[in-house]
């Protein structure tokens, strides 16, 4: 049995109920392996927040098989932390958003999303292109020479497509990481394609 991988954003939920076949099978893919995936309740609320009457109770039913993970204290004081480091940068990040990416964040998951602009502050996978993780991901990395490394936290995990070639572990300072649950860590650095 596995554990959580993935953090469906609410883009998943309208792509499905709009009948977006990649998204469904990048879905179906996983349903030997439900417990990889999880939501959150934030993610409930915004789909809820632009469903109409006659369609909410389907929803309900399709949303509950999913397993729906909670704001803690502790993610909503990440979720403060990284709207303020955002904006210091110049980037506007919904309340929303920096919600249910802080959950992602602390836990070490990937936000399945096609707006992964929205999160540029964690690992991000587009499932409307077929589950590759996404580009235009801000998630930290550094670049040497001519090759751009992808920084994650040690223990994270994070999918694996062909773009991505792991050479690690390469410990860094921590200072350049984000902070997890138990402070700050060492951090793994895998190389990713040029682009």
């Amino acid at each position: 049995m596995g554990s959580i991988v993935y953090l469906l954003d609410t883009t998943v939920f309208i792509d499905v109920s709009r009948g977006n076949q990649t998204v469904i099978d990048w879905l179906m893919a996983r349903a030997d392996e439900p417990e990889t995936i999880a939501t959150s309740v934030v993610a409930v609320a915004e789909y809820f927040s632009g469903l109409p009457r006659d369609k909410r109770d389907r929803a309900r039913e399709y949303l509950s098989a999913f397993n729906v993970l909670p704001v803690t204290f502790e993610d909503a004081v990440r979720a403060g932390e990284i709207r303020w480091d955002c904006a210091r940068k110049g980037i506007t990040i919904a309340v929303a958003d920096a919600l249910h990416g802080a959950i992602a964040v602390r836990r070490g998951l990937t936000v399945v999303t096609s707006n992964p602009a929205h999160f540029p502050f964690a690992p991000t996978l587009d499932p409307r292109k077929g589950g590759r993780p996404s580009g235009t991901s801000l998630a930290p990395t550094c670049l040497v020479g001519r090759r751009r490394f992808h920084v994650t936290t040690t223990g994270a995990k994070h999918p694996t497509a062909s773009e991505f070639a792991p050479k690690g572990p390469c410990t860094v300072p921590a200072r350049m990481g984000r902070p997890t649950g138990d402070g700050y860590s060492h951090l793994r650095v895998d190389m990713v394609k040029s682009g």
